[in-house]
């Protein structure tokens, strides 16, 4: 008799972690700017995306990043070489992406900073489970 295949299925997409490094205040006046230089770590699980398939996820703006994500064996790898036809694409920029991430706000309040193409219902699951505070 086989084993079960009894291995968690991740169903979300998370930030593992966010860091940012101040450099010297740029004093003007009464305002004090700060160059910040963030660092994004990404853990990828994407809800209910078959064996195969990939969604690509581009990041513009501050942190830009081209996200390529397959799953293999039930779980999520970002992979280096993008599909000819991904399962979906999801375009935002790094603000957008920040806030999805953070929980500050959700897919829906910002569905006009985000784009998709490919397979759209299975793209805002992807965003929609953006959702987790750091």
């Amino acid at each position: 008799m086989d084993a079960p295949n009894i291995r968690p299925r991740l169903v979300s997409f998370r930030v593992l972690s966010f860091s940012a490094e101040n450099r010297l205040p740029n004093v003007s006046g009464n305002e004090i700017g700060f160059e910040m230089n963030p660092v994004i770590d990404l853990g990828l699980a994407l809800p209910a995306t078959p064996d195969g398939q990939s969604v690509v996820i581009d990041i513009t703006g501050g942190v830009p990043r081209h996200i390529v994500c397959t799953i293999v064996d039930g779980r999520a790898a970002i992979v280096k070489d993008e599909p000819e036809a991904p399962l979906s694409r999801i375009t935002m920029d790094t603000a957008t992406f920040l806030a999805l991430a953070t929980g500050r706000q959700t897919d829906q309040q910002l569905a006009d900073k985000i784009s998709y193409s490919g397979d759209l219902d299975h793209g805002r699951k992807v965003t929609s489970a953006l959702n987790m505070m750091i």
